[in-house]
């Protein structure tokens, strides 16, 4: 087969099919030493707000309401199994409100997200915005 310069192709032939007999299960079992994959799925923070049960608003830091900062805190953050936040850390956002996103969504819970009907840990973004309404 002809291929585009730099293109790798496999060819395979095909000789016989046979039939197996007994298959012994525990050549499939694994060893006594071996520890499970911690499995982390990658989710669109839009659809981890569905799932949100506690959510706790940010304290607005005066320093930066007297200042009349507003903006959005984009956060990345592992939810866990157990649907608590871990290692979570700023993105991108203004720096004087990133610590006040940050303490909030800490204390924040989700219903945790089900792979195969089994928890499992999420890696997603978070937006926590800021707006002076109500705040003046």
């Amino acid at each position: 087969m002809d291929g585009a310069p730099g293109k790798s192709y496999l060819t395979a032939q095909l000789d016989s099919i046979e039939q197996i007999g007994t298959i012994d299960e525990a050549v499939f079992l694994p060893t006594a030493d071996a520890t499970p994959k911690r499995i982390i799925v990658s989710i669109v923070g839009g659809v981890m707000v569905g799932r949100l049960v506690k959510m706790v608003q940010p304290d607005y830091p005066l320093f930066a309401m007297d200042s009349g900062i507003t903006g959005i805190v984009v956060l990345q953050a592992t939810i866990g199994k157990d649907g608590h936040v871990e290692n979570l850390h700023v993105l991108s956002g203004p720096s004087a409100l990133q610590q006040a996103a940050m303490d909030a969504v800490k204390k924040w819970i989700y219903r945790p997200y089900l792979l195969n009907n089994e928890p499992v840990a999420v890696d997603t973004t978070i937006n926590v915005n800021f707006t002076l309404n109500g705040h003046r």
